[in-house]
């Protein structure tokens, strides 16, 4: 009977120990001229918080039919219209096939539409009904049964996961260890799920980034680990910003990869050690770890920390400039911080908040006018508006990041600083940023197009001109090493999802600053990318999962691979220490031009993130220093074909991706 509901229940009974699981499906008869409804959910119907919802609709219904589709949820607390990543509704209206098709009564056609989820939008341990309902309507602000109109919907009830309970986690010794020879214990313990087994990761933070983690010990069910640790008087720990401690963390995991994490401080006194020093505490590392998964992940972690090691006692208070810590260029702070617009990248000029501009600030007036489209009229408008005489910097407007210029007198908007005053050994230059050949008369904080460079006098080089050249020439060396080194341990490691997080990482870490890298050393990361990619897509793993993905695509986008690859290969030919090196120099090899992988690596980025998209999804950008990419979802048929005997015509539903390559603009920009 039509509007009757039926409950059908499948019980599973383990044989033995008299285990049971029960699954229930409530079935409501509809008319047959509704539309049938069918959901699906690609993750199951017990998910992680961390993880994406991804649901699929899928609607069959008569060329004639109309009406509107709609999502809903039983929390009225969740407001899906605002957190989810696609279009809730979606109308449905009569095909120009109805006419031609109406003596073919048995056809029908299918109409997608899905629901996404960013991940920990869902409570843990909680149970959720998601609803996909279809009326029809002749009005668009109408959704409401009645008798005179088709109602159908379908369900399906989604269950979190709750992750391990917390337990203990401990690090010994706390303090009064030495960065490279301590040996530091980690324990967890009385962590408890019912989900088993549990296992265990830990690892310490990045000195990089104040959110990434470089793992010294995989994913086991041994829930302890010992391992050497780099200074913590370095990097993101470093500076005048008052911390001194080492961030280590254990992110503990159930069965269905639920996890937790604890996190714990602690001290590493710094050593100071010679490149040379370096060179050989990394060959012997890491040859004493080949062939072993957890040495060699401890010797990646540890060589890509120190090797990367920054002076950040030189910087200011990176709190007062409103920006995050020292931890990418020596005697600069970091970007800045979330709320605030400013300079891109590290810098030590100050950050704004947004909020603060008031609406008859020059800034606010900026970022309210929507005709403003490059940066070129922002910083003409701003000169226009405030170049007042001056004698110091305080007759000058610092909202509009002005300073006094002493030669003219005039308040200008500040020009970009290099990193350390190029540790008085070179002098600080404007370049363009997309070809450091060609040098510029200016460059001020809000020059997207431009970027202040160290020209380091005869003898010395990297970012801020502190290195000599054999210590550079030593370093180049050794992070080569550690690259092949990373991709030994892929060869023999296991294929799984925190595994290939960690590739991936490893050599974004090992990329910090590209002009301490050779071209070589960049092009072979950029294969292992690749290859790492099209892991990743096996595993189906999320493109939120492969974002570092980006900062290789910044170093692939800054070599010269046909001029000096060749020249480093001839030089290497002279070097009989090189001789363990992969050979990525043989004919093949060279006859793969930068723009080659340069598109080989965009196309499996872009492959990767259009292939976790579905049907209806919002945009997706992602923005990095040399290039933007946005990615499009589009359906493009309103509905395909299909025959009561289950046969269909249906056409294809993949995503559409537009990728764009070009500058990207400041933060200013962004907010007109």
């Amino acid at each position: 009977m039509v509007g009757s509901v039926h409950e059908i229940k499948i019980i599973v009974k383990e044989r033995f120990d008299n285990r049971t699981s029960v699954v229930k499906v409530k079935v409501k008869i509809v008319s047959p001229e509704s539309p049938r409804i069918s959901i699906i959910s690609e993750g199951g119907n017990k998910i992680n918080p961390s993880d994406k919802l991804k649901l699929s609709g899928e609607v069959v219904s008569s060329f004639e039919s109309s009406g509107l589709l709609l999502w809903s949820i039983n929390d009225e607390s969740i407001s899906l219209e605002d957190v989810s990543l696609s279009d809730i509704k979606r109308r449905i209206i009569p095909s120009s096939l109805s006419s031609s098709l109406s003596s073919s009564s048995n056809l029908m056609r299918i109409t997608k539409i899905s629901l996404v989820l960013p991940s920990n939008i869902l409570p843990q341990q909680s149970t959720f009904t998601f609803t996909l309902q279809f009326n029809s309507s002749s009005s668009l602000s109408s959704f409401s049964s009645s008798s005179s109109q088709l109602f159908s919907s379908s369900s399906i009830t989604i269950t979190t996961n709750s992750p391990p309970l917390p337990g203990i986690y401990e690090v010994s010794p706390s303090n009064g260890g030495l960065m490279l020879e301590t040996v530091f214990s980690f324990v967890a313990s009385q962590w408890e799920d019912e989900d088993i087994p549990i296992s265990y990761e830990f690892s310490y933070q990045s000195p990089f980034s104040s959110t990434n983690y470089l793992v010294h010990r995989s994913r086991q069910e041994i829930s302890y680990s010992s391992s050497k640790l780099p200074s913590s008087n370095n990097g993101n720990n470093n500076g005048n910003n008052g911390n001194k401690l080492l961030l280590t963390q254990v992110k503990v995991f159930d069965i269905l990869d639920g996890k937790s994490s604890s996190f714990m401080s602690v001290e590493v006194l710094e050593k100071k050690i010679s490149s040379l020093e370096i060179q050989n505490i990394l060959e012997s590392s890491l040859l004493s770890s080949e062939g072993d998964v957890e040495e060699m992940t401890k010797s990646i972690s540890l060589g890509s920390s120190v090797i990367n090691s920054l002076d950040c006692s030189k910087s200011p208070v990176c709190s007062s400039l409103n920006r995050e810590n020292c931890m990418r260029k020596e005697g600069s702070c970091g970007s800045c911080l979330s709320g605030y617009i400013g300079e891109e990248g590290d810098s030590n000029s100050i950050c704004k908040s947004i909020s603060s501009f008031s609406l008859n600030s020059i800034s606010s007036k900026l970022l309210l006018n929507s005709e403003i489209k490059s940066k070129q009229f922002i910083t003409k408008q701003l000169n226009n508006n405030n170049n007042n005489n001056c004698k110091s910097n305080s007759d000058c407007n610092e909202d509009n990041w002005e300073e006094c210029n002493i030669i003219s007198g005039k308040c200008e908007i500040q020009s970009k600083n290099c990193s350390n005053n190029c540790s008085n050994v070179g002098r600080c230059v404007f370049v363009s940023k997309y070809n450091k050949s060609e040098y510029l008369s200016e460059c001020n904080v809000l020059d997207v197009d431009c970027e202040s460079y160290c020209d380091c006098f005869e003898g010395y080089v990297g970012i801020s001109c502190g290195l000599v050249v054999d210590d550079f020439k030593r370093l180049s060396e050794s992070r080569h090493k550690l690259v092949e080194s990373l991709n030994r341990l892929s060869l023999i490691g296991e294929e799984n999802v925190n595994n290939v997080k960690f590739w991936l990482e490893g050599l974004s870490s090992i990329s910090i600053d590209s002009s301490l890298i050779e071209d070589e050393t960049k092009y072979l990361m950029g294969i292992l990318s690749l290859r790492y990619l099209n892991i990743a897509k096996e595993l189906k793993m999320s493109y939120e999962d492969i974002s570092s993905v980006g900062n290789i695509l910044d170093l692939i986008l800054d070599i010269n691979l046909n001029n000096n690859i060749e020249n480093n290969n001839n030089n290497n030919n002279n070097n009989t220490n090189n001789n363990s090196r992969i050979n990525i120099t043989n004919n093949s090899r060279i006859n793969s031009t930068r723009s080659e992988l340069i598109l080989s690596l965009l196309n499996s980025y872009n492959s990767f993130i259009q292939g976790d998209m579905v049907i209806g999804q919002k945009s997706v950008s992602v923005m990095n220093n040399l290039f933007r990419v946005t990615h499009y979802s589009v359906d493009n048929f309103i509905g395909s074909l299909s025959s009561s005997s289950s046969s269909s015509l249906e056409s294809s539903s993949n995503s559409n991706s537009i990728i764009s390559l070009f500058p990207p603009r400041s933060q200013i920009e962004e907010l007109t």
